[in-house]
């Protein structure tokens, strides 16, 4: 019985795209339940890339989403890829990203914009989802900071970095009080 399993889930495993498997080593190496904005961080992949390989894992079993929207790898699922871990995939760039996420989150609360209360640029997140996207909003103040030059290479990373905390946390309303504060002031860039 534990063959027929161990071939089934080998020939599902070798069907996965690069991507899903790239997310499956990112799972194996987080050992709790992870949100999707944290997968989306550690991994660097653009949030429908990034979504589209989880559906491919949720399809497969490999990977199930708690009633907190969480998600985890299966038990059969960890138990397999705990004997089959991916050679091929590089181990050091997400032990890297896994410990860059641990530090921007630790280091966050010591961030000026976290600090007070009523400030335009102020940003109070409550959970991961809504820290990661602090985290990216954080580069959308910094790129905005010398608004003289918000030539058009800055507002495309300025777009992609507000894109990137709304679909972190869209329900996060900080970031678009931000977002608002800044194109207010600087009538520059719109993103809507």
């Amino acid at each position: 019985n534990e063959q027929l399993i161990d071939y089934c889930l080998s020939n599902v495993f070798a069907k996965l795209s690069n991507d899903a498997k790239y997310l499956i080593n990112i799972l194996l190496y987080k050992i709790d339940s992870i949100s999707p904005a944290e997968i989306i961080y550690i991994a660097q992949m653009e949030y429908d890339e990034c979504m589209q390989s989880i559906n491919e894992l949720i399809t497969c079993n490999f990977l199930e989403q708690n009633e907190l929207g969480l998600y985890a790898l299966t038990s059969f699922s960890r138990e397999y890829l705990r004997k089959r871990i991916c050679d091929d995939l590089d181990d050091d760039k997400i032990k890297k990203n896994i410990k860059k996420l641990e530090f921007d989150m630790e280091n966050l609360m010591m961030d000026k914009h976290l600090k007070y209360i009523n400030r335009p640029l102020s940003l109070f997140p409550k959970n991961a989802e809504e820290k990661i996207a602090t985290l990216y909003m954080l580069k959308f103040i910094e790129c905005s900071k010398d608004h003289t030059i918000l030539e058009n290479e800055k507002l495309k990373e300025m777009e992609k970095l507000f894109n990137a905390a709304q679909q972190a946390a869209p329900s996060f309303a900080d970031i678009y009080k931000v977002a608002a504060y800044l194109y207010l002031k600087y009538k520059k860039y719109d993103l809507t």
